[in-house]
């Protein structure tokens, strides 16, 4: 998702649900840790497809301020945009992560060697040589525990020119609340890219279901059977664009999958043509 607010520029909003190079969110619940090198070579991918797929120039992170929702077990993507001059980065995960010191200093040493030479000029303040993250250092900033819809309060009296997630939209809570703090707390003239997976996970689709099944259940039922798994919150890609045209923002939505399959589409678009015999099956769905 990329929108920009104030009077000097124009906004704009982009969705993606699979952004190029090709990432796999790693999720909260059942995650297992991947190698250090893949979460580096994960990392670099996600930070590529936000300037990608926000139309960001490297050289315009320059002083930025930038918030990351979900950064998850490692900093690794907040620590890439200190390396491109960021001025700042805070990030909020709603979940707390405990994971083995060996591990994350492995993948911050690997971060390093994947940096230029300004780049870790950049993060000298932050991250030792030795890949542990510097406790003075004023830059970063990391709130766990809570969700943006929450958490915001915390951020107060701050502004962002950049508000960035991969695979996070999807599971919170209340999406008004949502994009009202990141609203509140994006600087005019600022930026958010959002990457949104809008498909169920697995629920239906993994027993070989269809894979628009999981919309048909009653929301108090489906309450029941997802408020305490992190499940897909259910808002669809109509969803977002009432509630950026709401807050003022112009959206565009590039859709990159559609029903689920195994290749995405190339380019993005913003218009589709779905296939007949999908189309067909979501009308038989849609009673």
């Amino acid at each position: 998702v990329t929108s920009k607010i104030g009077p000097q520029v124009t906004p704009a909003m982009q969705i993606a649900k699979n952004v190029v190079p090709q990432s796999v969110a790693i999720t909260a619940v059942g995650a297992s840790l991947p190698e250090p090198a893949e979460r580096v070579a994960y990392s670099r991918g996600v930070f590529e497809s936000f300037l990608a797929n926000g139309d960001i120039e490297a050289a315009a992170i320059e002083g930025m301020r930038v918030l990351e929702l979900g950064p998850g077990e490692d900093m690794c993507v907040a620590l890439r945009f200190l390396a491109a001059g960021a001025e700042s980065v805070a990030a909020i995960d709603r979940f707390e992560f405990h994971v083995a010191d060996d591990w994350t200093c492995s993948v911050y040493r690997l971060l390093l060697e994947d940096l230029d030479e300004d780049g870790r000029r950049r993060v000298a303040d932050v991250l030792e040589p030795d890949g542990r993250l510097s406790a003075e250092g004023s830059r970063l900033r990391l709130v766990t525990g809570v969700g943006i819809e929450e958490g915001a309060e915390r951020l107060a009296g701050r502004a962002f020119d950049l508000i960035v997630s991969v695979a996070v939209l999807e599971h919170v809570y209340d999406l008004d609340a949502s994009f009202a703090a990141m609203h509140a707390l994006l600087a005019p003239g600022g930026t958010m890219v959002h990457q949104v997976d809008l498909r169920d996970h697995g629920m239906f689709s993994g027993g070989g279901r269809h894979p628009l099944e999981f919309l048909t259940i009653a929301d108090p039922l489906y309450r029941l059977m997802t408020s305490h798994t992190g499940a897909p919150n259910r808002g669809r890609i109509g969803t977002y664009r009432e509630l950026l045209a709401r807050l003022g923002h112009e959206a565009t939505i590039k859709v990159t999958n559609v029903g689920g399959s195994r290749e995405d589409i190339r380019p993005y678009s913003e218009r589709i043509d779905v296939y007949p015999a999908l189309a067909a099956s979501i009308e038989g769905l849609r009673g």
